[in-house]
């Protein structure tokens, strides 16, 4: 029995179609397949709970709050490389977008966070998008142009992950 039938495979290819359908039907862009590949591997990755919290301090703790993971991804403050303030942006892209779109009830019950409204979600997920697709130099520069697109889509991108979350029927 190849790889090519197990459950990931198949849950990857089901919601793959349903963020295909989505993006298309609501983001006027042309070329939206390594989006719609991204949206489905975020979906896939952030179903294990614990990828949401998977950046780690110096003491190896998980960073739960928006910003403490602004305060590690910033070069001035912990990031202690260039390299570790793309990843913690990344990650932090990646981490709103999913709260946006999938579960925003989370994002206002994060442990240790101060209350804040969607379009503050929204915008930092667009800032850390945009820091990352400033790493446009080997070895980054393939991907520099997906996260330009994540950032200045964010909200569009938000929405689409909201309605497959409806078709689905996922629910924290």
């Amino acid at each position: 029995m190849g790889d090519q039938h197990s459950p990931s495979v198949e849950l990857k290819l089901w919601l793959g179609g349903l963020i295909d359908d989505a993006v298309n039907r609501h983001v006027s862009s042309q070329h939206q397949e390594q989006i719609v590949r991204y949206l489905t591997d975020l979906l896939v990755q952030f179903s294990d709970s614990e990828r949401l919290f998977l950046i780690r301090d110096q003491q190896g703790r998980p960073i739960r709050d928006v910003a403490e993971l602004l305060a590690e991804g910033d070069v001035t403050q912990r990031a202690g490389s260039f390299e570790r303030e793309r990843e913690v942006h990344r990650h932090l892209g990646d981490f709103l977008l999913f709260g946006v779109g999938v579960f925003p009830q989370f994002l206002h019950h994060a442990p240790d966070e101060a209350p804040a409204n969607l379009s503050t979600y929204c915008r930092l997920g667009q800032e850390s998008y945009l820091v990352v697709s400033s790493f446009d130099h080997q070895p980054y520069a393939d991907e520099a142009q997906v996260y330009r697109r994540l950032g200045s889509g964010f909200a569009d991108y938000a929405f689409c992950l909201r309605v497959v979350r409806d078709q689905v029927g996922l629910r924290a």
